[in-house]
């Protein structure tokens, strides 16, 4: 008779014999890349699927995943990990502690705060408005759902403007954090509405290219002026008469917005895979994928040149306080970055979050999941609606499968074997 051992045993070897080739597909450039291509081995709305089947009912989720966004106030960080919002405490950013966090329907895809709110983009799910002024409890007050997909949020005056991806430009009165309503909306089938940034009566949004949209009358925005870019444009900052880009595989792009009729583009710079920015000064911090944190020197829009760089493993956004940079580093989680040397920038402290869980096993109250980039998370499930992470072993490896038996978990780990004591869950 076959016993379980045996059975996960050879279904490890399968897996170990399939990861040559899982690995060849892994391991290629970012498949971020692809226009509106965003690879996901379980759906980012699976949780909703089956809460929705009439035979399951979701009574509880562990949503660590990548880091994708960070925004700063004051003395306070919020930052995505997955489907969780997180609050931390930044004030020593060479110590930083994590005070809370709130799981939300769908991943954090940008954060926007003012005052003791969060206001997060949260892909297929719309806007989430965040109460954090008990930042060891944030409440969820409020949200819209928008009709496409939140990748970006900015806010202005009583409205929070949403890039909502192939549903354009939608514009949200939050003067009630509980009951946000939308106003009004620009939807002129645009692919890719990443980001927007607003300043005045003009709303630049970030999509193929860069679309100035005149928002006078927030009911009825229309469209005025539009900057060729030939690339995705990710994230954008205003500075001054210039709204610099972060345009994907095209770098950083700098467009004079002086004449919003009429923007042009006045100086770039070859980067890997801009993701996100923020300015200060004379300085761009760039979030640039696989080729990292990078600091480029923008005081001649015409000839923008990097200054220094600090490796990363995919970074996705940025955003800065006094000398400190912070960086959304996909499945690294969140880096704390001294740029107060802006030639060489050190890593100072991180905060973990996870990657895509590939593959999971459950032994009596424990949950073991193979995060492919990461390594194995171990889960206690004594509370289903409540689960906890306890303990986390780095496999420094590509985890693609995992069967448990006793006290150990076997791991099929790029083309190798590791066998783990799992004896105590807490300390493996």
């Amino acid at each position: 008779m076959i016993t379980r051992f045996q059975k996960f045993t050879a279904q490890l070897f399968f897996f170990i014999a399939l990861t040559g080739i899982l690995y060849a597909q892994i391991n290629t450039p970012d498949p971020f890349q692809l226009p509106g291509f965003e690879r996901n081995l379980i759906p980012e709305n699976t949780w909703q699927s089956s809460q929705n089947d009439s035979n399951t009912t979701l009574i509880g989720r562990w949503a660590n995943g990548p880091c994708y966004a960070v925004d700063i106030s004051g003395n306070i960080a919020c930052f995505g990990n997955g489907g969780y919002l997180e609050v931390a405490d930044i004030s020593d950013p060479a110590n930083p502690l994590r005070l809370g966090k709130i799981i939300l329907p769908g991943p954090v895809k940008d954060i926007e705060i003012r005052d003791n709110f969060a206001y997060v983009a949260n892909y297929k799910d719309g806007l989430r408005i965040v109460d954090i002024s008990d930042q060891t409890n944030p409440i969820e007050i409020g949200f819209f759902d928008t009709e496409g997909f939140a990748h970006g949020v900015t806010l202005s005056d009583s409205f929070a403007y949403v890039a909502d991806f192939d549903k354009g430009l939608r514009i949200i009165n939050i003067l009630d954090p509980a009951n946000p309503v939308e106003i009004g909306f620009f939807d002129p089938m645009w692919y890719y509405a990443h980001k927007v940034s607003v300043h005045g009566n003009y709303a630049y949004v970030a999509d193929i290219g860069l679309h100035i949209v005149d928002i006078s009358n927030p009911e009825n925005p229309v469209e005025i002026g539009f900057a060729t870019i030939d690339a995705l444009t990710k994230d954008l900052e205003l500075h001054g008469n210039y709204a610099i880009v972060a345009a994907d595989n095209r770098g950083l792009s700098i467009i004079d917005i002086s004449d919003p009729a009429n923007p042009i583009e006045t100086g770039s710079f070859s980067t890997g895979q801009a993701n996100g920015l923020t300015i200060n000064g004379n300085y761009a911090y760039l979030a640039d994928g696989q080729s990292g944190f990078q600091i480029i020197d923008i005081s001649d829009p015409t000839n923008p040149f990097k200054t220094g760089v600090f490796n990363t493993e995919r970074a996705q956004d940025v955003a800065r306080s006094e000398n400190f940079a912070y960086v959304s580093d996909f499945h690294k989680g969140l880096r704390f970055i001294d740029i107060s040397n802006p030639v060489e920038p050190v890593e100072t402290g991180s905060f973990r979050t996870a990657g895509m869980s590939y593959d999971i096993d459950v032994q009596d109250r424990y949950a073991y999941i193979a995060d492919v980039q990461n390594g194995l998370h171990i889960i206690d499930l004594l509370d289903p609606v409540n689960p906890v992470e306890i303990s986390f072993f780095d496999t420094d490896d590509f985890t693609y499968s995992i069967a448990i038996d006793n006290s150990y978990a076997y791991i099929g780990s790029n083309g190798k074997l590791r066998i783990i004591d799992i004896s105590d869950p807490a300390n493996p």
